[in-house]
């Protein structure tokens, strides 16, 4: 989400991080080449206060982007959000749980379920340090406007937040 984040904001747009468990640290964001000078980071103690400040951050024109944990999403305030992102033009993402995401709607034009991967390290063609320094996901597709729900990718992260290829890393669709 961060690394997305940074490109969401290369032009001079701010990044809205509701934190409500209070979980971002200022000098790792910076390591993560995110504009800490255009960081807004916001702390609602209830969920009222959580859907106003994802609405009007997304809202506002100057925010390229909104990242917050939200439980609960009715279609409602899921519509209520979308709408905010297609006047304000930035990107919203929403850290959920999967379960709870998968009964819930969602108004999202793109939907990822991310999972821990098991990278088999031993046959890697990858150097040492970024074979055992690399946090492995599987990502899943769930939904996406004229995409292919149900494609995987494979995908590592550094520490340093930058994307590491692997070898066969797109799993065919419909594969696990």
């Amino acid at each position: 989400a961060l690394s997305t984040a940074r490109h969401a904001c290369e032009a001079g747009k701010y990044l809205v991080l509701i934190d409500t468990p209070t979980q971002y640290y200022p000098p790792s964001l910076q390591r993560l080449g995110l504009p800490v000078d255009r960081i807004i980071g916001l702390r609602p103690k209830t969920y009222e206060d959580i859907v106003w400040s994802i609405d009007q951050s997304l809202r506002s024109s100057a925010v390229g982007c909104v990242i917050a944990s939200i439980d609960r999403l009715n279609d409602r305030t899921a519509r209520r959000f979308q709408l905010a992102a297609e006047a304000g033009g930035g990107l919203g993402i929403l850290l959920r749980d999967a379960t709870i995401a998968k009964s819930e709607p969602s108004w999202a034009d793109v939907q990822w379920s991310f999972a821990p991967y098991s990278y088999n390290r031993s046959s890697s063609q990858l150097s040492e340090m970024d074979a055992y320094s690399t946090r492995w996901f599987e990502m899943i597709l769930r939904r996406c406007h004229g995409g292919r729900s149900g494609a995987r990718v494979r995908v590592g992260m550094n520490a340093s937040g930058e994307w590491i290829d692997m070898p066969s890393m797109e799993v065919p669709y419909g594969k696990t």
